[in-house]
């Protein structure tokens, strides 16, 4: 992969009616074996997008899983370091032992397919589920992120109402000075009490 154009889209073997709902993707590129796992594709709904240059691969909003060749393997400069780039939730699955091999250094391929359909079915549900995991982790971390700041914020409303102090509120007994001026402050004094005298 090198620069390039945004990813083209491809859908997997099935009528467009049957699509709905998010479905997985499978990132590769032009040169990809994509045989063994033709199978796999069609029943899985599974989305095929071909990927030029490393920088059309983002973060996901669905279980993605990345193919790689030998050739994108051998022709990428620093392949381990620019592996580790790689949006988490997307996983990584070589497509042979070699890419494997030149991929080490970095810890983001999970799986090796295998020429046999169904080994390499395996291989590739696996990692979907491993992609969808991540994906499901990162939704709880934002949602538990954004839940204590609610809970900061209750925090705080509730230490300004109880050390709330506001004059205004405070009961003020008043009374009419006469002068007819509803407008002026009025007080209330209660004055001398009569004395109560025993003859």
């Amino acid at each position: 992969m090198s620069g390039g154009e945004p990813g083209t889209r491809v859908s997997a073997d099935e009528p467009a009616a049957e699509r709905h709902g998010p479905r997985p993707v499978l990132l590769h590129t032009s040169g990809a074996d994509l045989s063994a796992l033709r199978a796999v594709l069609a029943a899985d709904r599974v989305e095929q997008v071909q990927v030029d240059a490393w920088g059309d691969i983002s973060t996901p909003d669905v279980p993605t899983v990345l193919l790689l060749d030998e050739s994108v393997a051998a022709a990428t400069q620093e392949l381990a370091s620019t592996l580790c780039h790689v949006p988490e939730a997307v996983t990584v699955v070589a497509a042979s032992d070699e890419a494997e091999r030149l991929s080490r250094g970095c810890d983001r391929v999970v799986a090796v397919l295998r020429p046999d359909p169904p080994a390499a079915a395996a291989a590739l549900r696996v990692a979907f589920r491993l992609s969808a995991a991540r994906l499901g982790a990162a939704r709880m971390e934002r949602e538990l992120a954004r839940t204590r700041s609610e809970l900061r914020e209750l925090a705080a409303v509730g230490m300004a109402l109880m050390t709330e102090r506001d004059p205004d509120r405070m009961p003020t007994a008043q009374h009419d000075d006469g002068d007819g001026d509803e407008s002026a402050p009025r007080r209330h004094s209660l004055g001398k009490r009569p004395c109560l005298r025993q003859n």
